[in-house]
């Protein structure tokens, strides 16, 4: 992930997420997309949300921000898997619904968000072939309400359905 790959629109520009640098603008990001339905979150989430990807980073996520001028307008991030498969957090419902063991040692897209108004002209699709070039094989999930990122997901070459239940699509690399 280079500093002079684009994101499509005049201006974008993607570049790799760098902690202090981009947190607020990432923070401010979460709150954005997050808020709306079907997530529903608020500021303590986009908070605790920061807090996490700094621990995150320091535990070896990999991502890039998209960035109108200095904006952070798109964020696309990944995890590695441990083995064992974890059981905190979603990871026991992931685990229900697909084979989880072949998912250890893998990279998770924890998130690939765009702002709302910076919708459009492939950004979240570029964020996320960018994301996946640097962190392959991956798996990624998302609430069985999010329809449009489930619509999002399942045109993206590459991915395939893993499992559905619980709550959860969980999609992963072919």
């Amino acid at each position: 992930m280079d500093d002079s790959s684009h994101g499509g629109a005049p201006g974008d520009r993607q570049v790799p997420l760098r902690l202090p640098e981009h947190r607020r603008g990432v923070r401010d990001l979460y709150l954005a997309v997050f808020s709306e339905p079907p997530w529903g979150e608020g500021a303590d989430e986009a908070d605790g949300f920061a807090e996490r990807l700094d621990a995150e980073v320091a535990a070896g996520a990999r991502g890039l921000v998209l960035l109108d001028g200095e904006r952070v307008v798109g964020l696309a991030y990944a995890v590695p898997t441990p083995a064992p498969f974890p059981t905190g957090r979603s990871y026991g419902r992931v685990a229900r619904v697909c084979e989880a063991r072949l998912l250890e040692g893998t990279w998770e897209v924890m998130e690939v968000a765009v702002h709302p108004d910076a919708r459009g002209g492939g950004r979240a699709r570029r964020l996320l072939d960018a994301l996946l070039l640097d962190c392959s094989p991956a798996w990624l999930l998302t609430s069985t309400e999010a329809l449009a990122a489930q619509r999002f997901y399942d045109r993206q070459p590459g991915l395939v359905r893993l499992g559905t239940g619980e709550g959860l699509v969980v999609y992963g690399t072919t």
